[in-house]
């Protein structure tokens, strides 16, 4: 069992790149969601890593805890 297994779900100090796409690449619908709620690119990368976090661990985090590698992956899609 792993930190990221437990009751409270926790970001792994390393993710796969398989991980990165099967938990953290947005799906066409949530991207277009995404795009008719925000304006600025920023702030659209901001929603999509709220969305596919708390999606992930049932709970919202600032993005300062959002590790690297997920913010790298959202960011180019």
């Amino acid at each position: 069992m792993q930190a990221s297994d437990t009751a409270y779900p926790r970001f792994k100090s390393r993710l796969s790149q398989t991980e990165l796409e099967q938990f953290y690449t947005p799906s066409d619908t949530e991207l277009m969601f995404g795009n008719s709620t925000t304006r600025l690119t920023a702030t659209r990368l901001g929603f999509v890593l709220l969305l596919k976090t708390y999606q992930r661990l049932g709970y919202f985090v600032t993005s300062k805890q959002v590790p690297n590698s997920i913010i790298e992956h959202i960011g180019v899609l």
